[in-house]
């Protein structure tokens, strides 16, 4: 049974007429009249009482009437749903962020795009890159915002931030004025940094490997406030992207921003292969794309 029969059925049933109904369906009345042919032998009862003016409804096919309306009404709202979601009239999206670029970087841009589609929903996941990467492999995430790199065999990957690692020092430490440090100059430091579920920990961990040694890491913690107070009691030093440090007060921690050899930040939205991505969430890619790349 195809729908378009029924709702050939429901408008000839509304006017009560094969040539209105045709008029009205801009089909012609041979094929309305072949479709509702088929209707009939398809369940095997006559719809329509015939004459050359009217065509009225027998009792069975009153009862397809009833039916068959419930079936059109339900095509119809499908149809809104579709085209609400479609047209971002409607949607939901839930993203992982990490909690360094969370508090930084995307609380404006979230404000702009709710303004902008306050009919979609939003909400978040907050943890290390590594474990929103598990979750958007998981299903659990549609999509998060990562340090990278990821497996791109696993993950669309659309670059948003491309930033560096930098030192942070109490005023007062050695290396205070440099303006350059290299890294194996951190061979004896203390270090302070985010836990090991997040890839800033393991890029400079990997970063002073490369150099010779392994970091003396005495603290790690999620919270970059919390790291920021230790190393401002001078209890040791940290490296963490640049743009955590815009705020920080010059007199309280230092920051060295050129490191030997740099330490990359890139940043990007994630979502996994061969996994449909709903339109709220290409638009809200989208609007991080021009947000950040102008």
């Amino acid at each position: 049974m195809e729908v378009r029969h029924l709702v050939y059925f429901l408008e000839i049933a509304k006017f009560a007429n094969f040539t209105r109904a045709s008029e009205s369906l801009h089909v012609s009345q041979p094929n309305l009249s072949k479709a509702i042919k088929l209707l009939e032998n398809e369940l095997g009862v006559t719809l329509f009482n015939r004459t050359t003016r009217t065509a009225r409804l027998t009792e069975a096919g009153e009862l397809l009437r009833l039916h068959a309306q419930g079936v059109a009404n339900s095509l119809s709202g499908l149809q809104s749903a579709i085209s609400d979601l479609t047209e971002l009239r409607r949607g939901s999206i839930k993203i992982g962020i990490p909690p360094l670029i969370g508090a930084r970087l995307f609380p404006g841009l979230i404000a702009k795009f709710i303004e902008r589609h306050p009919a979609i929903s939003l909400s978040f996941m907050e943890h290390g890159s590594k474990v929103l990467e598990q979750s958007v492999q998981e299903g659990t995430l549609e999509m998060a915002v990562v340090m990278l790199p990821v497996d791109e065999s696993k993950f669309h990957i659309e670059p948003i931030i491309n930033r560096v690692i930098t030192l942070g020092v109490h005023p007062s430490h050695p290396l205070a004025r440099r303006e350059e440090v290299r890294i194996r100059d951190l061979r004896n430091e203390k270090f302070i940094l985010f836990g090991n579920t997040f890839k800033v920990n393991i890029s400079v961990r990997e970063a002073c490997i490369r150099e010779g040694f392994e970091p003396n890491i005495i603290f790690e913690s999620s919270h970059w406030d919390f790291i920021f107070e230790m190393v401002a009691a001078n209890l040791g030093i940290t490296l963490m992207p640049e743009v955590i440090f815009d705020r920080i007060e010059p007199d309280r921690i230092r920051v060295i921003r050129s490191l030997n050899p740099p330490i990359p930040w890139n940043v990007a939205i994630i979502w996994r292969k061969d996994d449909y991505l709903s339109h709220a969430a290409r638009s809200f890619i989208d609007f991080a794309r021009q947000a950040f790349h102008p």
